[in-house]
């Protein structure tokens, strides 16, 4: 690859980590040899939430033919890290088959799929003082926006000025945000009506972008641990204030009936904690089992008994990448599903 040809891919792959993704490069780490006889067009690092994640990215003007690719597709079905193709042009039966082996895919300005079945335990974890400034606010409106209509999909059919004024975003970041849900088909218009594109894509656009999104915002109030160990089994008795709501294992629980949780996610609305520490009898822990975050996303969106809405838990429970928080997405994939059936394209 020429000089001038390299920049102009690096670009497109800065904007879409940086500026679509709000994800933030860590490393560039140039042509490093990978197995025998392989060496990427780029060897990245890539901040996901705390998470620091090698990216090994292979880049073609078009493909056509997977025998383009073979080398490339052994180097990363053995890589532990994301692998990504970039190229203008992909034919579908490629990305169908890069799907298939969990390799990602960069079709520039019109399709993306980022797998994130790594292993994030084998992941290197980054400790961050100071939450990362975004270049942009696009990444954030976004996340904001994707969320919205994930979890109260009959927004579908709001104007843009309605969607503008209940996230407290410009009429131009939502213009710009939903212009991008259509190019990559996360969002599809036909006959001036907006359909959701597929689930998969739309989850794991969303998973992504949410990990990394509540690390770079500092929504983290911080981890504690109960006062006692009667918490674990009388959590679900314990009214925990109009302005505060059970996430991740304990919203699954309560959503599905399955799952025993240990680890616990809180979000509030609340500025002062002091309230609700009292009434769970918690204290301070770093290395507490029990997380409270600020909410960024309307409170209409919450359910009436006490948890997070649906989409957020289910991507949080991915996110975790444990077994049985994996199982219980499973049933909570398929209810939520249910939900979006008649607004899916």
């Amino acid at each position: 690859m020429d000089n001038k040809l390299e920049k102009q891919y690096l670009a497109k792959i800065e904007h879409l980590f940086d500026e679509e993704l709000g994800l933030k490069i860590v490393e560039n780490h140039g042509k490093v040899p990978i197995g025998i006889n392989y060496s990427p067009d780029f060897f990245l690092s890539l901040q996901v939430g705390t998470i620091e994640v090698p990216i090994l990215i292979e880049t073609k003007e078009q493909v056509s033919h997977i025998t383009q690719l073979k080398r490339f597709i052994e180097i990363a079905k053995n890589f532990e890290g994301i692998s990504i193709l970039v190229a203008y042009s992909i034919e579908q039966k490629i990305e169908d088959s890069l799907k298939e082996q969990g390799i990602g895919f960069y079709e520039i300005d019109k399709k993306l799929f980022l797998p994130l079945n790594l292993l994030l335990s084998k992941s290197k974890t980054l400790t961050i003082d100071n939450p990362i400034k975004q270049k942009g606010l696009r990444a954030e409106s976004n996340i904001k926006l994707m969320l919205y209509l994930a979890c109260r999909p009959e927004a579908l059919t709001f104007t843009q000025r309605d969607l503008a004024e209940k996230l407290d975003l410009s009429l131009g970041a939502v213009n710009k945000a939903l212009k991008n849900f259509y190019s990559y088909k996360l969002i599809i218009s036909k006959n001036r009506q907006r359909y959701f594109g597929r689930f998969e894509d739309l989850a794991a656009r969303c998973r992504i972008s949410l990990l990394d999104f509540e690390t770079k915002k500092n929504n983290l109030l911080g981890k504690f641990s109960p006062l006692d160990n009667s918490f674990f089994g009388s959590w679900k008795k314990k009214s925990i204030t109009t302005d505060s709501y059970w996430g991740g294992e304990a919203a699954a629980a309560i959503r599905t009936d399955y799952l025993t949780p240990e680890f616990f996610n809180i979000y509030t609305y609340e500025d002062n904690i002091s309230s609700l520490l009292k009434i769970l009898r918690l204290k301070k822990d770093p290395k507490g089992q029990i997380k409270i975050s600020k909410c960024f996303w309307p409170t209409e969106l919450n359910n009436n008994d006490g948890t997070i809405p649906d989409f957020i838990t289910y991507c949080e429970l991915l996110n975790s990448g444990i077994d049985r928080n994996l199982e219980t997405a499973e049933i909570l994939k398929k209810q939520i599903k249910t939900t979006l059936a008649k607004y899916e394209y």
